[in-house]
């Protein structure tokens, strides 16, 4: 038979009595919401981590070596005299996803962070403690 903690009752300020089972029971449970809590918010700065990583990737300018075109002291066009290549749909839309990602790490870290901070963990909660007529 396995170890159990002790049934006696913890008497409590307003007269309530609780055994200290139920009370390693609830323990448990807090450990348990603030995992969740904490898995919830590093995730989230994970997401924000690897989209700020591949859009810094995307970032890199090519190098002086790889440049066809030398550029010429009469020539107007700014892209062609600093090495960029055009942009095409796919590179737009990559950054565009890298930067919605990045925004939505940093959302949901904010998010995340304020419920782990208050200790809140589904939806119901938030709305009762983000209610101003409190």
């Amino acid at each position: 038979m396995a170890n159990k903690a002790p049934t006696r009752l913890i008497i409590l300020s307003r007269n309530q009595t609780r055994t200290t089972q139920d009370r390693m029971q609830e323990l448990d449970l807090y450990r348990e919401r603030r995992r969740t809590e904490m898995v919830r918010f590093f995730a989230a700065a994970g997401v924000t981590l690897v989209s700020c990583r591949l859009l810094m990737m995307k970032m890199v300018p090519p190098s002086v070596n790889k440049l066809v075109l030398r550029p010429i002291s009469f020539m107007t066009n700014p892209a062609l005299r600093a090495g960029v290549k055009p942009q095409n749909g796919k590179d737009i839309a990559a950054g565009l996803a890298y930067t919605t990602g990045i925004t939505s790490g940093l959302i949901a870290m904010g998010l995340f962070g304020t419920c782990w901070n208050n200790d809140i963990v589904s939806a119901s909660e938030f709305r009762e403690w983000i209610r101003f007529d409190k």
